[in-house]
């Protein structure tokens, strides 16, 4: 959604940078490809409007429309309701030259989102005063009229994505005129200017996270003309079925250095790109020579799309030489380039146990919270908290204030990623076992629904090894590719994992939130 100046932008940034790693957060909102069935390349740092493309149908033949979209949006406290009201006003430049075709649009809408006890937000959105809309074609012009819009969706934060579904209705009625069409005035010029009305519905899902964001559209469009041509009246019907995705993603890929007289072998490049694809099929009525609408119905298609210029980060390289050759290798030079391990190389062990403090702190460093929109960061005042007097409070009373770990324990905890071990205690220095860890990122997904019935017994052959509480984890982890078992198929859920094994479940956790969670 809009973010108009780039110091607005630079703010959102800033506030990535949260736990000692640039995260280069790429997200989208609800709306970022706007309400009317398009796509677009979504708001772009430094950029006031996005590239845009559409696809219309109110001729009767599908004219693909290129141009740009500028959102600009306002947060308010609604004063009947006292909810966050977001109020965006969305105008749209488009053209088609070899149609000698343009379209001018401005709509505001608002949105009303009821947060709900447990967690998750009613967002219901609607049109505020009159939608101006003016499509050209050839000597053609369409005048929208009138305008209804409906749209609902349900938005479910968990620890690490915020998952979001919703439907969506419109009704536009067009007055269309021409060259020689006049629609008031008298003589043989008078004539009554036609009407189209377009109608749509369907829905949208989509989620939002760090490593990736996705919003994909369905939805069935039907259009009815009515127009006087020859002095006679010219009836048609024709439909459309449109599928629309926008997806934000990051890809890792290691970049080896040649020549190899240079201080280091190579390094890992984190690019992020967004891209859009607008699939149509329609149905419209064949025209004859004087372009009125015949009963043979023809069919058509078409595939729009769009993407940015890709924006790459080198990774920072530190030394590893010293585990070169182990199987974790490459995992772990990984996590150590995004700044999720901070170890001292030269004292490394990688088969060394992790502790409950350093999972923690690893998996907060790589799953951050999911970013929020920049109407909210931008209307918050922001206030210098008050020194605290006295001894400082912690959530847990074995993590100490003079902890290193105690800021990302307690992020941990607050974001519900998981718990502590009962009366107030947390346990940092004990060891994580293979089957708490798995727990705790199925928590971090919010994917525990994957398992549909409580206590499923999963593949492994040591499945009444795994503790109660976490088999359904185990479960659904396994079934979304997280985990697998070793070559005789086993997993040893209460095994301590080593720092080695936990870079290979971490990293791919960021794998399946930058590709697989996509692709599907």
């Amino acid at each position: 959604m809009a973010r108009a100046k780039f110091k607005q932008v630079f703010v959102l940034a800033i506030l990535g940078i949260i736990f000692g790693y640039n995260a280069l957060n790429i997200s989208a909102w609800q709306g970022d490809i706007g309400f009317e069935g398009g796509i677009s390349t979504g708001q772009q740092v430094g950029k006031t409007s996005s590239e845009y493309r559409e696809v219309i149908f109110v001729s009767g033949e599908p004219v693909e429309l290129d141009g740009t979209l500028v959102m600009k949006k306002t947060l308010k406290k609604d004063k009947v309701t006292g909810m966050d009201g977001i109020t965006t006003v969305y105008t749209y430049t488009l053209s088609n030259s070899s149609k000698s075709a343009s379209l001018s649009r401005i709509i505001t809408y608002y949105t009303i989102l009821d947060k709900k006890d447990n967690g998750q937000v009613v967002e219901t959105t609607s049109i505020v005063g009159t939608a101006k809309e003016t499509i050209k074609l050839d000597t053609k012009t369409f005048t929208l009229s009138t305008m209804d819009f409906s749209r609902t969706d349900l938005v479910d934060p968990k620890p690490g994505i915020e998952y979001y579904s919703g439907n969506f209705m419109w009704k536009k009625v067009y007055l269309s005129t021409s060259g020689t069409t006049a629609a008031t005035g008298t003589g043989a010029s008078a004539v009554k200017p036609g009407t189209v009305k377009v109608e749509s519905s369907g829905n949208f899902t989509g989620f939002n996270e760090v490593w990736g964001s996705v919003e994909t559209e369905k939805y069935e469009l039907t259009v009815q003309s009515e127009e006087i041509k020859d002095a006679k009246v010219d009836k048609w019907e024709g439909g459309a079925s449109v599928k629309a995705s926008y997806i934000k993603s990051v890809d890792i890929k290691y970049e080896e250095n040649e020549p190899t007289a240079i201080s280091f072998d190579g390094g890992y490049l984190r690019q992020n790109t967004s891209k859009s694809i607008l699939e149509y099929k329609c149905k419209i009525p064949e025209f004859d020579s004087a372009g009125v609408s015949t009963y043979n119905m023809i069919e058509k298609e078409g595939l729009l799309n769009l993407e940015t210029f890709p924006i790459a980060e080198r990774l920072k390289v530190q030394d590893s030489s010293s585990i070169r050759g182990h199987w974790a290798h490459k995992d772990i030079d990984i996590l150590l380039g995004l700044g999720v391990y901070h170890y001292n190389m030269e004292t490394f062990e990688p088969e060394e146990y992790m502790n409950r403090g350093e999972f923690a702190d690893a998996l907060v460093k790589a799953v951050q919270e999911v970013p929020k929109d920049p109407v909210f960061t931008l209307s918050s005042k922001t206030k210098t908290p008050a020194k605290q007097k006295g001894p400082v409070t912690t959530v847990f009373t074995d993590v100490k204030s003079d902890n290193i770990y105690l800021s990302t324990i307690e992020s941990a905890f607050k974001r519900s990623m998981l718990s502590g071990r009962g009366y107030g205690t947390f346990s940092p220095d004990e060891y994580i076992s293979f089957a708490d860890a798995v727990t705790i990122l199925i928590r971090t997904l919010g994917l525990e629904q994957v398992s549909k019935w409580p206590g499923n017994v999963t593949i492994f052959k040591d499945n009444n090894e795994i503790p109660d509480y976490a088999r359904d984890h185990v479960y659904a982890a396994n079934k979304i590719g997280l985990i697998k078992g070793d070559t005789e198929g086993f997993i040893h859920p209460n095994d301590k994992i080593s720092k080695a094994r936990a870079a290979t479940i971490i990293n791919r956790l960021i794998d399946f939130m930058r590709e697989n969670l996509i692709k599907e």
